[in-house]
């Protein structure tokens, strides 16, 4: 579980206590472990209902929370995500994530340590921004949680109308790598 605010503890200890004084057989460290996880449980039920955030592709990259873009401290981890987007919600390793960001680098220790710098600072800007559950980490691989994000590139996938009307033939125009999504996008409207 994530960092608890100051607020939501309190409210965990306002219903610990309830609890407690209605059943005092039970121990209160339990009852508090159980509230906590009761709360968030319903914070994750209630994520799924709605996308975390929208992530546009068509023209540059850019990634909004509600009507707030999200303003990444490094270009790379800002490019790291956008590949993850690409993806669509397939896993890749850090070797591969490294290839991505220093083409012609050698992945020797002092850069392995460069692209912790780089993974960290992707994941702090998102759980700054409210949208840490969208980027998922586990066994050496990022991959992004893509149910949790709305995307002009997959709702194109999709079929929607109105996404593939708003296509005008450029995609993550700032990534050299995203030809290849673009190639295949503007075929599929030639078809």
């Amino acid at each position: 579980m994530g960092k608890v605010s100051f607020e939501e503890e309190e409210l965990i200890q306002i219903v610990t206590d309830s609890l407690c004084a209605s059943f005092p057989e039970i121990d209160s460290k339990k009852m508090k472990r159980e509230v906590r996880k009761a709360i968030h449980k319903t914070e994750k039920e209630e994520a799924k209902h709605g996308k975390l955030a929208f992530i546009k592709t068509f023209g540059n990259f850019d990634v909004f929370v509600g009507d707030k873009p999200v303003v990444f401290g490094r270009t790379r981890a800002k490019e790291l995500l956008a590949y993850l987007v690409d993806r669509q919600g397939a896993s890749i390793t850090r070797a591969e994530a490294f290839a991505l960001l220093w083409e012609d680098g050698f992945y020797d220790r002092p850069m392995q340590k460069q692209l912790d710098v780089i993974i960290r600072n992707l994941k702090d800007t998102l759980v700054q921004n409210g949208i840490g559950e969208i980027l998922d980490m586990e066994r050496g691989t990022l991959r992004l949680v893509t149910d949790q994000v709305e995307c002009d590139l997959y709702k194109f996938l999709e079929g929607d109308l109105n996404t593939i009307r708003s296509f005008r033939g450029e995609y993550m125009s700032a990534y050299s790598w995203a030809s290849l999504t673009e190639a295949y996008v503007t075929r599929q409207l030639e078809d």
